[in-house]
């Protein structure tokens, strides 16, 4: 399965336009998209403060250890609902699905989590009618629990605050970007080998802290031994070449991306990806990029969360990143 991680900046930047109303509460979107289902929470704290504060970065540390030091039982159910938010519970960990004969489909229980047609035309729904035709008729599926919530914080470890913040409150993951404070969004990956020396020490340092490293990196499969040679645990495909290359009808441009990935996962990397996917274009993305454990969403997200609430939202979202999982558990 392909976790989900809520990048919550939008949220910032226009809780920032009337700093002293406190509006939107960061924290309490962040809790609403856990409580809908995302794996993660991520913040890229820049050093002018444009969205993400020093605050946040430990209000958002504060509400995740709550969460994840507390019961996560309910937790379960939530994830089953959030795929079948129609259908009946057997059991704690399984889902009785309707027969061919009970007169009711399972295409009508993925139904409402099916995204906007007026969004994705067809290719969201596709694929979840894919999946549906798949589970029809076929009883009971087992669904594993989600296990606790990450926390993944973003930046240039050279420039501002980043490393203190990261050694600060230690997040599960580590995303390292070569943005400036001239970018106004994270625009390319690192360039290696020429970045290795500097990168090896910082690499090092998260790590002993306990943080997993995941290197923001343009797909380039030849580079990845390079991130291998870092130090790093992860890659983060830098999406948005795809996402344009998509928009324009070009879907043979992921296929950069599957090398990449492959070339990345045969040296033992684990691979994220993020920038620019959406509702559209993350379904063709999973299905031809091999075992990306996260994607990282928050511009389009927070965007359709205008439109559908933040909590539809984030669902809409996790049933593309299930739909090939329960796919591939229905042939097992």
């Amino acid at each position: 399965m392909t976790k989900l991680s809520v990048n919550v900046n939008k949220i910032a930047t226009l809780r920032n336009t009337r700093p002293h109303l406190q509006i939107p509460d960061l924290v309490h979107l962040s809790k609403i998209a856990i409580d809908a289902g995302a794996a993660g929470i991520t913040i890229h704290p820049r050093p002018d403060e444009r969205h993400i504060k020093a605050i946040d970065v430990d209000a958002i540390a504060n509400l995740l250890r709550s969460i994840n030091d507390s019961n996560l039982g309910d937790r379960f159910s939530d994830t089953l609902a959030l795929v079948f938010p129609s259908s009946e519970k057997a059991a704690s960990d399984t889902l009785t699905l309707p027969s061919a004969s009970s007169g009711k489909a399972a295409s009508d229980i993925l139904a409402p989590l099916s995204p906007s047609p007026q969004k994705t035309g067809a290719r969201g729904g596709k694929n979840l009618s894919y999946v549906a035709r798949e589970i029809e008729g076929k009883g009971t599926i087992k669904l594993k629990p989600e296990g606790k919530i990450e926390f993944n914080i973003e930046g240039n470890p050279f420039e501002g605050a980043y490393m203190e913040h990261c050694l600060r409150v230690k997040p599960t993951q580590c995303t390292l970007v070569p943005d400036t404070l001239a970018q106004s969004t994270s625009d390319h990956g690192w360039n290696l080998p020429e970045d290795l020396d500097r990168l090896r020490p910082v690499i090092s340092k998260l790590k002993s802290a306990g943080c997993r490293v995941s290197l923001f990196m343009d797909p380039i499969p030849q580079a990845m031994k390079y991130v291998v040679e870092a130090g790093a645990d992860r890659v983060e495909l830098y999406t948005e070449p795809y996402a344009a290359s998509f928009a324009r009808g070009d879907q043979l441009a992921v296929w950069r991306y599957r090398e990449t990935a492959y070339a990345a996962q045969t040296l033992g990397l684990g691979v994220n990806a993020g920038h620019d996917l959406n509702l559209e274009n993350l379904d063709h993305f999973l299905q031809e990029v091999p075992q990306v454990l996260e994607v990282s969403i928050g511009h389009a997200l927070i965007a359709d969360a205008l439109e559908f609430g933040l909590y539809v939202t984030v669902q809409k979202y996790l049933a593309i990143c299930n739909a090939l999982r329960l796919s591939s558990e229905l042939k097992e």
